[in-house]
């Protein structure tokens, strides 16, 4: 089935090193993804997702995305 997720990602400060300063800057903003792809998988704590899906079987892209940061999901009529 292919799925429209919409979740809040994990985020890094691109520093390596950072300091006070630049954690205060990184602020209190949550990022919020769009994903569309195949249902690959799906637990209790996790949604996997693959972007590509061969006749074969294989899949390319493949996300796992926590169920406790899924805002809202859709599946794709076919």
């Amino acid at each position: 089935m292919l799925v429209i997720i919409k979740w809040h990602d994990a985020e890094d400060v691109h520093e390596t090193w950072s300091d006070a300063a630049d954690i205060e800057k990184f602020g209190e903003a949550v990022v919020e993804v769009t994903s569309v792809g195949w249902e690959v998988k799906r637990t209790k704590l996790y949604l996997t997702i693959a972007a590509d899906k061969t006749p074969d079987g294989t899949y390319g892209r493949v996300t796992k995305i926590p169920v406790n940061m899924i805002i809202s999901e859709d599946s794709v009529p076919s």
